[in-house]
């Protein structure tokens, strides 16, 4: 699941800068800052900045499908997963050999 994006105009970004960014770092939310409803620039946590560096040049649309893709496939594995966990792994009538005379 991608993260939660919130957009905010320059003006409130300047008078709640301070709550604004707790989204970011609090939350793990991404803030976009518009200017007259057109966004401008964005603020994400600095763990994720090394993304950005991956993503320049690349087609937007093209990475956020990958985005996509791979969740998908995560959610997949752990349905997976907890199916396998109620699995019972040796059955009722499962027997030991016999060992010795």
């Amino acid at each position: 699941m991608l993260p939660h994006i919130h957009e905010i105009s320059f003006t409130d970004f300047r008078k709640n800068a301070s709550s604004a960014l707790k989204l970011v770092t609090a939350e793990g939310g991404n803030l976009w800052i518009t200017r007259h409803h057109k966004p401008i620039c964005a603020v994400v946590r600095m763990r994720d900045a090394h993304l950005l560096a991956k993503l320049q040049g690349h087609n937007m649309k093209e990475m956020m499908g990958r985005l996509e893709v791979d969740a998908a496939r995560m959610q997949a594995a752990k349905r997976l997963e907890r199916k396998y966990e109620l699995t019972e792994i040796a059955g009722k009538e499962w027997e030991y050999p016999i060992f010795g005379p």
